[in-house]
């Protein structure tokens, strides 16, 4: 684990592990680094969790005032977005080739307003520039994501899904 994550890892609590994981634990950490030992902390109930986490941020289950996690999983209409708009190749490529376009220009006017060149056109221009690639972004997403559990509880509300599903949907009626 250090050869790989040697300065991310900042703190580990690992909460009501099986008892057998405290055994392993005990052999295998002496094997490890002892910064890297000391980051892992395992804790056997909300007593002791609150040492390292302040017990107002604990969720109702462990006897906190934080609601439950929830996971509301895809439902069939999500399904059928995200089929319609994975089956769709060519808007996909429509999509990254406007990306690329937005990219390629937006490059170029930064690399001539950081050449020194601070007439108040290129100024405008850049900002225009920087406003087509945020849309281009904005126009991909539905191709190269998916809607997640923080969109179905609106906590994310990005219409773009949606309205990529009904454009996809229109353009599949106007041909039958």
């Amino acid at each position: 684990m250090e050869n790989y994550y040697p300065e991310v890892l900042s703190q580990s609590i690992i909460l009501n592990a099986p008892w057998i994981f405290y055994g392993c634990w005990a052999i295998v950490s002496k094997w490890l680094d002892p910064t890297i030992r000391d980051e892992i902390k395992f804790v056997r109930n909300e007593v002791e969790l609150a040492q390292y986490i302040d017990p107002s941020g604990f969720p109702k289950r462990l006897n906190g005032t934080q609601p439950d996690f929830e996971y509301i999983p895809p439902t069939a209409d999500d399904e059928s977005m995200i089929a319609a708009i994975r089956a769709d190749v060519q808007g996909k490529a429509n999509a990254q080739t406007v990306h690329q376009e937005a990219a390629r220009h937006y490059l170029n006017v930064t690399v001539r307003w950081a050449r020194d060149d601070t007439s108040s056109n290129l100024l405008a221009e850049r900002a225009m520039a920087a406003k087509q690639l945020r849309n281009a972004f904005e126009t991909l997403v539905p191709y190269i994501s998916t809607r997640t559990h923080y969109h179905r509880i609106e906590a994310i509300k990005e219409q773009i899904f949606q309205d990529t599903y009904d454009q996809i949907c229109a353009s599949i009626a106007n041909h039958i």
